[in-house]
């Protein structure tokens, strides 16, 4: 792996380069080539093309330019002569010109391949490849090291190719430049806050299958869901492996296991109710040796686990995992790791013009990198694209792929342990902007009545209006209907009263509302389900689904065509049709995020498609699609051109900020990157204090205070952060108010109240920014 021209690294399959300005460059250099020495150029290209041949000429002969006199490089004998050296390329040369083929954003042609080969032999460059043999490198390099496609059929019938995931985490492990920042355990820190991994969503709330499961100890393994024997002679039962800040070595966080019965009937329960914290000097004997050793030191067989009792003090009979732990099986004695991921999907145009050519893209990113080494394209991996394909139909693809990782594991070279590991992988949060994480959640949308993908926070309805007394002027229809209840059965636009714009306020401002769930969504996307299976009327299907703010869109599809059919029929048509529309659906014809690995369940009704899957997903996308600032600070929030921010004096922000050129953001106001949106509202406030009435300029500096608040790199104490941070959060809603209630119309402002929690689960909030998943747009559209 060597850094290459351009800024960017080459791995042998995967190749980033951070400048794309030398891609014009190679294309006019290449166009004076070409007119300066055309007839050079083509006599060395058909030479180039004949040297496969059987009469090609002998090693050392070189061609002649008859126009300008001067020898056209040397032709390469038909066997290429091999340096060890530069395996798996031949030589120098061929490692070149294959890395130089190969760049991510600067893909070159057949043409572009000949005319560097030809500038090449015109600098007497020995053995220059030809194009043939170029792509016999890149071919075996693939089945070597590459990234195989996979074909995926879609429930809605479209075709997609996704890369393989499983390849992708076994080349990081093995990347020198990669495994050495990797982080497979949580930190528990007292306060501090700078990194994913210590976040609670990592530490805390995400179930303990989905971690790291075993840690090694003076070369014995420790798995989880295995009782194992402290020096003290205790029995407990681990369930989790953490790091602590500022402490060496392991630290695991178990469950004190007390011995039942007596003879034949002896065996184990597992206390959930007292947990201990346990340090690695402290254990004593794993699973398999206390399996042989439990009759020497007096104790029932460890393997006998006869029951749990829950935190709430509720007893269960059996324990409900394998012992032993079936990762242990699987490793055959090797290490086994968890790589959690950040996934991200959005739509972006294949064209570089302004015609818009939309994509559906899928990225994801490794959790465990710490910000400090995650920079850039180089960490971002790419799945699969689709101008087709509906992004959660590709994401069946998707999990798929991590369902595949979690039952069987992908083996992999370990570069820093110099050993084989076995690797899993689990989603730490859903990426993306406002709507793509609404359709993640099978939320209804911004525009919804329930507009909150997070909460049930309410918004405009038309039947607010029941509490208000009738206006006396307006009188009543002859059947008694008042005039407002009249328009809004027509699907009119009722005028807000002031009382019900009171109440829609506060509703907004709330952020103690009741948090939504994966099983509530689960349970009305199936009772959906039921109402086209008994052929309900489509009204009552689009009630229940506006009356909960939920859309599940692969159920929607079905739903479509299936009230779709009754068009132009008569009714005693209709219901045919319809049922042969009811055949054509898939098994489980709902989002497949509620298909991911999670906690078991026994409290699915009969019903619910929870039951299908025998769990409830651990990734809930209510709660694990994390507020994006990209999108619902910057990008949220009108911006107000201001022409004379080039006079203002930006040398106290730092030497990462320029002067601001007020001409060019508002020539180029549409086409303006965070780093600009967050010096602009850190500036704005300069220079409208002249201009805008009082509560407006109030709100601005509200929000200049709150900017930095949440582009917090490094947090010292999370406490004290969070409860700062929601104060702003807070005190910017005031301003808000104060100037105009109609801003409370944009959801995007209630999605801040939620950022508070999120940033305590992901850690800072620039973690979770997807700026470097929109800067690879750059890539895609190469």
């Amino acid at each position: 792996m060597d850094e290459v021209p351009g800024g960017g690294w080459y791995t042998g399959e995967w190749m980033v380069c951070e400048d794309r300005s030398h891609d014009a460059i190679t294309r006019k250099a290449a166009q004076r080539a070409v007119d300066g020495w055309g007839e050079g150029y083509e006599e060395a290209q058909a030479a180039d093309e004949d040297s496969d041949c059987s009469e090609s000429p002998h090693e050392g002969e070189g061609l002649e330019c008859e126009e300008h006199g001067e020898r056209i490089g040397t032709v390469r004998p038909r066997t290429r002569r091999k340096d060890s050296q530069w395996a798996p390329w031949d030589d120098k040369v061929a490692c070149a010109m294959d890395i130089i083929c190969n760049m991510a954003r600067s893909t070159l042609s057949d043409t572009h391949t000949a005319l560097i080969q030809w500038l090449l032999r015109v600098n007497d460059v020995q053995h220059v490849p030809t194009l043939s043999q170029l792509k016999a490198i890149q071919g075996s390099l693939q089945n070597l090291s590459g990234v195989q496609n996979i074909r995926g059929l879609g429930s809605l019938g479209h075709t997609y190719y996704t890369n393989d995931m499983a390849h992708l985490l076994a080349q990081e492990v093995s990347n020198p430049l990669v495994r050495p920042h990797l982080r497979f355990y949580p930190e528990a820190t007292e306060g501090k806050l700078s990194e994913a991994f210590q976040g609670s969503r990592w530490l805390k709330d995400m179930h303990p299958a989905l971690l790291t499961p075993m840690v090694r100890v003076r070369g014995h393994d420790y798995f989880v869901f295995e009782p194992a024997m402290l020096c003290d002679g205790s029995i407990v039962m681990f369930h989790r492996w953490i790091t602590m800040e500022g402490q060496e070595g392991m630290w695991g966080r178990a469950w004190c296991m007390g011995a039942v019965g007596a003879h034949e009937d002896a065996g184990w329960v597992v206390d959930e109710q007292e947990e201990i914290l346990v340090n690695e000097r402290e254990l004593l004997l794993n699973f398999p040796i206390l399996q042989l050793a439990f009759a020497a030191h007096g104790i029932p067989p460890p393997n006998r686990v006869l029951g749990r009792k829950h935190a709430d003090g509720s007893h269960v009979p059996g324990w409900g995992h394998a012992l032993p732990n079936r990762w242990r099986t699987l490793a055959k004695g090797h290490r086994v790791l968890s790589i959690p991921i950040w996934l991200y999907c959005d739509d972006t145009s294949r064209n570089r013009s302004k015609k818009w050519n939309e994509h559906y893209t899928w990225l994801f990113s490794l959790a465990g990198l710490p910000k400090s080494a995650a920079k850039g394209d180089y960490h971002i991996h790419f799945l699969f694209t689709s101008n087709a394909a509906h992004p959660l139909e590709m994401m069946e693809g998707v999990v798929e792929q991590i369902e595949a990782l979690y039952r069987d594991g992908v083996w992999s070279f370990d570069c820093e342990t110099h050993e084989m590991v076995l690797l899993f992988t689990a989603v730490l949060a859903l990426l993306g902007d406002n709507p793509m994480q609404s359709m993640m959640s099978c939320h209804i949308g911004l525009k919804g009545k329930y507009f909150c993908r997070c909460c049930w926070v309410k918004g405009h309805d038309t039947r607010d209006t029941d509490d208000d007394p009738p206006d006396p002027d307006e009188g009543a229809s002859r059947s008694g209907t008042p005039p407002l209840d009249r328009a809004a059965s027509r699907g009119q636009r009722v005028p807000e009263t002031l009382a019900a714009m009171t109440a829609r306020v506060h509703r907004f401002m709330d952020d103690c509302v009741r948090r939504r769930t994966c099983l509530e969504t689960i349970n009305v996307t199936a009772e959906m389900l039921v109402h086209l299976q008994q052929m309900k009327p489509r009204n009552t299907y689009r009630v229940l689904g506006t009356e909960n703010g939920v859309k599940d869109s692969i159920l929607h599809h079905f739903a479509s065509k299936f009230y779709s059919v009754r068009k132009g029929h008569k009714k005693n048509v209709a219901g045919p049709a319809q049922f042969r529309v009811l055949q054509t659906l898939p098994t489980e014809p709902f989002n497949p995020v509620w298909r991911l690995r999670g906690k078991l369940t026994h409290h699915l009704s009969s019903w619910t498609p929870g039951l299908l899957w025998g769990h409830v997903p651990d990734l809930d996308p209510h709660a694990h699609t994390p507020v994006e600032i990209l999108h619902v600070l910057l990008l949220g929030i009108k911006q107000t051109v201001i022409a004379c921010l080039t006079c203002l004096n930006v040398t106290g922000l730092g030497p990462t900020v320029s002067r601001m050129a007020g001409r060019t953001f508002v020539q180029y106001a549409g086409s303006l990157v965070g780093h600009d949106f967050r010096t602009v509202i850190q500036l704005a406030l300069f220079s409208l204090y002249d201009i805008l009435p009082g509560p407006a300029l109030k709100a601005w500096s509200a929000l200049s205070m709150l900017v930095p608040l949440i582009w917090q790199i490094e947090i010292e104490d999370a406490g004290t952060y969070v409860a700062l941070l929601r104060s702003r959060i807070q005190h910017f809603m005031d301003c808000i108010l104060e100037w105009t209630p109609r801003w409370f119309n944009k959801p995007k402002f209630h999605l801040l109240l939620h950022l508070p929690e999120h940033i305590l689960a992901y850690g800072p909030a620039i973690l979770f920014a997807t700026e470097s998943f929109e800067s690879f747009n750059a890539v895609i559209q190469c």
